[in-house]
C-alpha cells in the first residue's frame, strides 16, 4: 500500500506541517484572487465582451499555473535524495528493508503532494470564469489533467537528478536546465493550441515517453551504491565518462577548471582567488560542468537561426534565462559551504584581508559562468558579423551590455545571500526568488494592469525597466516588436535597465565589504568578568 509508505509518511508529516508551507499557499491564492477582482468586467459591459474577458482570465490563470510548475517542482524534488547525502543519512535510508521503488515512490510522491495541493486550490477562483461563461467544462478538466501530468514528469526531473549529484544547488541547476526548455515548448504549444483538451494530449504523449526513462535512471541510480566522497576532476577516469569530456590541463578547459598547482603560490598572489580555482571548482568533479555545457549547447540549437533573422532578442532571452539559472549554481555556496564543512573561522584568522576574500570568490565563481555564457554568445556575434544590417554594432552593444549587468549582478547578489545565510539549499532558493522577483514579476504585473484595467501606458512603464527581457526587447526594431510596445511609445528600457543595476551593483559590493566581519561573526558581545 502506497499509504503504509514510510518515508512517505515522515517527508508528509515534516513537509506540510511547516509554516512555510501554508504560507506560500496562502500567498498564491491572494495572487489569484488579486488578478480576478482587477479583472472582474464592470455591470455596462455587454455579455459578448465578458466572455472574451472570460476567456482572456482562464488564459491567464492558466499559463500562470503552468509557469509556476515549471518553477517550482525542481524546487519540491530536487533536494529529496542530496539532503539524505548532505545530512549523511543515505547510508541508513539505503540499509531498510525497503526496496529502490519503495523509496522512489515515496520520495516522489511526498514532493508533489503539497504541488497538488497548491493547483486544486486554485479550482475555486478559476470557476469564476463559469460565472462570465465563455469557458466549458471540459477545457477546465484539460487543463488540470494536463497541469497534473506536468507536476509528475517535473517532479521526477528533479528527483532523477537528486539521484545522480551530492549537492542540492548542483541538482537543482541541472533540473532547471532540463526543465525550463521543456516548460517553454509547451507553454507555446498551450498558446497556439485550439483547446486544452488537445494541448494535454500532447503532454500525455510527451510525458508518457519521458517518465519511463527518468524512472528507470534513478531505479538504476538507487541500484548502485553511494560513496561520501566525491571523487575530483583528477581522480575522475574519462574512459567511463558519456559525452564530453574535460582535461584540467588542456585549453580551453583550462578555462573553466585549471589544473591544481603542484608549485608554491608566487607573492602578490590572491590566495582566496588561486584555491578557488584550482581547487573548490574542479574539485567537485566535472559532472556538473559537462552537463550544463551539453544541455544548453543542444539547446542554443534550437535558437541558432534567431541571430540571423529580425528576432535576435528571442536568443539574447534565451541568453538571460541560461544567465539567471546558471551563475547562482557557481556563487551561492562560496561561503556556505565555508561554514558547512567547518572552514570559515580557519578562513577568517589568516592574513588575507575581507576585500581579497570577495574577490577571490566573486572572480572565481564569474570565471566559470562568464566562460560559459560567451560560450553562448557565438551565434549573435556571427549574427552581427555577417548580417550587419539586421544586427548594428549598436544593438550588438547594448544586447551585450544587457548580458554582462545581468551576469555580474547575480553573482553578486548570489555571493551575498551565501555571505547572509548559512546553508547552500537556502542562499539559492533566496537568490532564484530574488531573481524572479526583480526580473520577472514587475513584467507580469505590468501585462496584467495593460490588460484588465484601463490604467494608462505611461503610467506604469517603468515597471518593465527592472526586467532584462523588456529590455532586450526594446533594442533596435524588430518583428513583433509592436506585440510588446504601443506604436511610437516604446520607452529606452535597456538604457534605464543599465542605470538601476549598476548603481545597485555597487551597493550590494560596499554593503558585502562594510559588513563582512558582522555577516561572518555576527555582532560582538562584551565578554563577562
Amino acid at each position: 500500500m502506497i499509504l503504509d509508505n514510510a518515508v512517505l509518511r515522515r517527508e508528509l508529516l515534516t513537509s506540510l506541517r511547516a509554516r512555510k508551507s501554508f504560507v506560500a499557499q496562502l500567498v498564491f491564492i491572494l495572487v489569484l484572487c488579486s488578478i480576478a477582482f482587477l479583472a472582474w468586467p464592470h455591470a455596462d459591459e455587454r455579455i459578448a465582451a465578458q466572455f472574451r474577458l472570460s476567456r482572456r482570465l482562464f488564459d491567464v490563470f492558466a499559463l500562470g499555473q503552468l509557469a509556476l510548475i515549471s518553477v517550482l517542482a525542481p524546487v519540491f524534488s530536487a533536494g529529496s535524495m542530496t539532503m539524505e547525502k548532505e545530512n549523511r543519512c543515505i547510508d541508513l535510508l539505503l540499509t531498510t528493508p525497503m526496496s529502490p521503488l519503495t523509496i522512489l515512490l515515496g520520495k516522489f510522491l511526498s514532493s508533489i503532494v503539497y504541488l497538488l495541493c497548491i493547483i486544486f486550490s486554485s479550482l475555486p477562483v478559476l470557476s469564476l470564469c463559469f460565472v462570465l461563461g465563455g469557458v466549458g467544462g471540459a477545457e477546465v478538466w484539460g487543463l488540470y489533467a494536463g497541469l497534473i501530468v506536468l507536476a509528475v514528469t517535473f517532479g521526477m526531473v528533479g528527483l532523477t537528478t537528486s539521484t545522480y549529484f551530492s549537492r542540492t544547488h548542483a541538482s537543482l541547476s541541472v533540473a532547471y536546465l532540463v526543465v525550463l526548455p521543456v516548460a517553454t515548448v509547451f507553454l507555446l504549444l498551450a498558446v497556439y493550441s485550439r483547446s486544452y483538451v488537445d494541448f494535454t494530449v500532447i503532454l500525455l504523449v510527451t510525458c508518457g515517453i519521458l517518465l519511463p526513462i527518468l524512472v528507470g535512471l534513478t531505479l538504476r541510480r538507487l541500484g548502485q551504491p553511494f560513496s561520501d566522497v566525491e571523487e575530483s576532476g583528477e581522480a575522475e577516469d574519462v574512459t567511463e565518462q558519456v559525452g564530453l569530456v574535460l582535461v584540467p590541463n588542456q585549453f580551453p578547459d583550462a578555462l573553466l577548471a585549471p589544473r591544481k598547482r603542484d608549485d608554491l603560490i608566487p607573492d602578490g598572489t590572491n590566495p582566496v582567488l588561486d584555491k578557488e580555482l584550482r581547487s573548490e571548482i574542479f574539485g567537485r568533479g566535472t559532472l556538473l560542468i559537462r552537463l550544463i555545457i551539453q544541455i544548453s549547447t543542444a539547446v542554443s540549437i534550437a535558437f541558432l537561426p534567431f541571430p540571423f533573422t529580425e528576432l535576435e532578442p528571442i536568443y539574447v532571452c534565451y541568453l538571460l534565462a541560461f544567465t539567471i539559472l546558471v551563475t547562482p549554481a557557481f556563487t551561492c555556496n562560496s561561503f556556505t559551504q565555508e561554514r558547512e564543512r567547518g572552514t570559515l573561522d580557519l578562513l577568517l584568522t589568516t592574513m588575507v584581508t575581507p576585500a581579497q576574500v570577495l574577490i577571490g570568490k566573486l572572480v572565481a565563481s564569474l570565471r566559470c559562468a562568464a566562460v560559459l555564457t560567451l560560450f553562448l554568445t557565438i551565434p549573435l556575434v556571427l549574427g552581427w558579423v555577417f548580417q550587419n544590417d539586421q544586427v548594428t554594432t549598436g544593438e550588438m552593444l547594448a544586447h551585450t551590455s544587457i548580458v554582462l549587468t545581468t551576469l555580474v549582478f547575480t553573482a553578486i547578489l548570489a555571493l551575498f545571500n551565501s555571505l547572509l545565510f548559512k546553508t547552500t539549499l537556502v542562499s539559492m532558493i533566496a537568490t532564484y526568488l530574488t531573481v524572479l522577483f526583480l526580473f520577472i514579476v514587475p513584467g507580469i504585473a505590468f501585462k496584467v494592469l495593460e490588460s484588465f484595467t484601463e490604467v494608462k501606458y505611461t503610467d506604469i512603464a517603468w515597471m518593465m525597466v527592472p526586467s532584462p527581457f523588456f529590455a532586450s526587447f526594446s533594442v533596435g526594431t524588430w518583428t513583433w516588436q509592436d506585440k510588446i510596445f504601443p506604436a511610437g511609445q516604446m520607452p529606452n528600457v535597456w538604457l534605464g535597465f543599465l542605470l538601476l543595476y549598476l548603481p545597485l551593483t555597487l551597493v550590494l559590493l560596499a554593503v558585502m565589504w562594510l559588513g563582512f566581519d558582522f555577516f561572518c561573526v555576527g555582532p560582538r558581545r562584551t565578554a563577562r568578568a
